[in-house]
């Protein structure tokens, strides 16, 4: 490879570098510099040009530890059903009604400062005579309250079904256990079914109430239909339609109050 002859651009000495028709820099042997070699015109010699060391370096490549990939259509609706984004969505808005009802009373807040204030004059203030009347206390009587049995069973469940009370009811009932499940207690393993029969009329309409089974009631309802087997039970019962009651033949069963149709003495 042939020598040339040029004068580094960082220290001014003259240098002889091996240079080829393909090179495009050589390291200065006097100061260490990098030489950027251009081509002049009229043959393969090439000019030395000042560069500074940092134009000359190329920016590493940093290699990534996974390819980004976008997100697919499902996993943004996932997303936007998340509960966590949903709960941030409404502190977010919350947050900013806050700040709106804040800078809203400070407005007001300085506008009652810069209103004209009464001047009241120094004196001797004026007292006022004010009578109070007592009022008549009317004596009120509370009567008390009597425990019934309601007569929504009475005859059959129709006036039940028609109906559909607020209030808990308690009803004289056949009672056995119950496979059928929909509407709202649809969840067999949570649930447990009781199949109710009014006492007047046992082959009418059938009332279904549900026991959460890991509750109280529900502990006490299964140990009942056990021991009883599949031969219906005299029970009284207190039930409730739900608030979201779908069925006028679906009720939750509250309480068994008592084995058989008498009430227990108090």
């Amino acid at each position: 490879m042939p020598l040339t002859k040029m004068t580094c651009p960082h220290c001014e000495e003259e240098i002889q570098v091996p240079v080829a028709s393909v090179t495009r820099s050589r390291v200065c042997p006097a100061c260490g510099g990098t030489v950027l070699l251009n081509l002049t015109g009229g043959g393969q010699k090439r000019a030395a040009l000042l560069v500074q060391r940092e134009a000359i370096l190329e920016p590493m490549a940093v290699a990534l530890p996974y390819l980004p990939k976008p997100l697919t259509e499902e996993e943004i609706n996932l997303q936007r059903r998340d509960p966590e984004s949903r709960m941030l969505l409404v502190k977010l808005v919350g947050g900013m009604v806050s700040v709106v009802l804040l800078a809203w009373l400070l407005v007001l807040l300085q506008g009652d400062e810069g209103s004209e204030l009464a001047v009241v004059e120094p004196g001797v203030p004026e007292v006022l005579e004010v009578k109070v009347e007592e009022a008549p206390v009317k004596e009120v009587k509370v009567e008390p309250v009597k425990e019934v049995v309601a007569s929504h069973g009475q005859g059959g469940f129709e006036v039940l079904f028609r109906e559909r009370p607020k209030r808990p009811v308690e009803l004289r009932v056949w009672a056995k256990e119950g496979r059928v499940f929909g509407g709202v207690f649809g969840d067999s393993e949570w649930l447990r079914c009781v199949e109710l029969r009014s006492a007047d009329d046992p082959d009418g309409r059938v009332l279904r109430a549900y026991v959460v089974r890991t509750s109280e009631t529900g502990g006490a309802v299964d140990f009942r239909l056990r021991q009883g087997g599949s031969e219906a039970q005299q029970w009284i019962v207190r039930v409730r339609y739900p608030a979201e009651a779908e069925e006028p033949n679906q009720v939750w069963l509250d309480e068994v109050v008592a084995d058989g149709w008498e009430l227990p003495s108090s």
